[in-house]
């Protein structure tokens, strides 16, 4: 079997990529014109055997917001290899030469939402934040406030849409993907749809996106919840509790630096009341992105920390290489380097033998700088080893930083 692996070539691969993404259940027939429109917009790449593209991956490029600055992103968007192209090497092979084409194309940190851990963990990607799943009933929301009338949203209205999304309040560690992101995010299912305020200038200012329609009784699955201050996040969640006539059940991923249950009604008892039903009340938590700096030196740069400024070695070591070969210009961050910390933090080759050393992965040096876990906890987890002064250090100077937490799909 010959394996040939290309960038997506339109004409030859769509059909192709049709095949594969409908034989492994991602999009039926009557969704192809939606995945064409996805593969036009990717960056992609497909390997190729005996003739035909067997496994196809693509990525977009935004950006991810660390602290107060947005930096350039990359978010694999799709790993799919078809029945017959299984167990061959391609997918974690594919993946790094896009990430590899990502970081030389600027992108200083990338982005998945994993199908298992371990798999992506060999590409350098550590866990993000536990996301909250909460499931209630709309009707125990403990919301008093008037609601407007709001608008019906459909797939029409996915320019709007995608401009509402740009504009929300973002949180440390969230991130935008271009536009043919949420076109097809809006386009492919026939159970979709939106409900959304517009201001006095008719732009669409916060909405709510949900999968469900149809369904008697629920769930509903608010696929993303969108506003830009929280007087909108209540006249949306007064929305919500207006369904609770019909709907049973509301399923969604907890906004950041919100806790759903402040605002639910005798949570423990209705969780007790429906337990083991289909429409339960609970709350259910996992990691399900994973994410790895690509470029160490601007992740750095643009840290800022209150703290006394200090330095320390560091030793990196980046699995992705052994899935690069020599013709790949970008191979990875491995290698030695001296980290300063501080308001002015910055990065540089080297090793000064009066500094403490810290030795670990891109992975989980990654989830410490961004603020998923402290330095004394991923020495339980990861390949993460120093001794205890330069590990307080590390735990004090990220104290500081929030949760990082996506809220948006890739």
């Amino acid at each position: 079997m010959s394996n040939i692996i290309r960038k997506v070539n339109l004409k030859k691969d769509l059909k192709h990529i049709q095949r594969i993404w409908h034989e492994v259940g991602w999009v039926g027939h009557d969704e192809f014109k939606y995945l064409d429109d996805w593969v036009k917009n990717s960056n992609g790449l497909v390997a190729e055997v005996n003739g035909q593209a067997e496994c196809y991956v693509s990525s977009l490029l935004g950006d991810f917001k660390y602290q107060q600055q947005a930096i350039p992103f990359s978010g694999i968007t799709a790993v799919t290899t078809s029945f017959i192209a299984r167990k061959q090497g391609l997918a974690g092979k594919m993946t790094a030469l896009q990430i590899a084409n990502d970081a030389l194309s600027g992108a200083i940190i990338s982005g998945l939402s994993m199908f298992e851990q371990g798999f992506y963990n060999q590409l350098g990607y550590g866990n993000g934040t536990y996301e909250y799943l909460i499931e209630f009933s709309p009707s125990t929301l403990a919301i008093n406030q008037p609601f407007r009338i709001p608008e019906r949203l459909t797939k029409k209205h996915y320019k709007e849409i995608h401009e509402s999304r740009l504009h929300r309040l973002r949180k440390h560690g969230s991130c935008v993907l271009p536009i043919s992101n949420t076109k097809f995010e809006v386009s492919c299912g026939s159970k979709k749809f939106g409900l959304g305020y517009r201001d006095e200038n008719n732009n669409l200012t916060h909405h709510i996106w949900l999968n469900g329609l149809g369904s008697e009784d629920g769930p509903l699955y608010v696929k993303w919840l969108n506003y830009q201050n929280y007087n909108q996040f209540i006249e949306l969640m007064a929305l919500i509790k207006s369904l609770g006539d019909q709907i049973k059940l509301i399923s969604m991923i907890e906004p950041p630096d919100i806790f759903i249950q402040d605002i639910l009604k005798k949570p423990f008892f209705h969780r007790y009341l429906s337990k083991n039903s289909k429409l339960m009340n609970q709350n259910k938590s996992f990691s399900f992105s994973q994410f790895r700096i690509l470029d160490l030196f601007r992740c750095i740069e643009i840290t800022t920390l209150e703290i006394k400024e200090f330095s320390f070695n560091l030793k990196l070591s980046d699995p992705i290489e052994s899935y690069l070969d020599s013709s790949s210009e970008w191979q990875g961050i491995s290698g030695e380097y001296i980290i300063t910390l501080g308001q002015n933090s910055f990065c540089e080759i080297g090793k000064n033998k009066k500094l403490d050393t810290l030795h670990t992965t891109v992975n989980g040096f990654t989830r410490m700088w961004a603020g998923v876990l402290p330095a004394s906890s991923l020495i339980i987890s990861e390949d993460f080893s120093a001794n205890e002064n330069l590990i307080q250090k590390l735990d004090y100077a990220f104290a500081s930083l929030p949760k990082p937490h996506p809220d948006w799909d890739f």
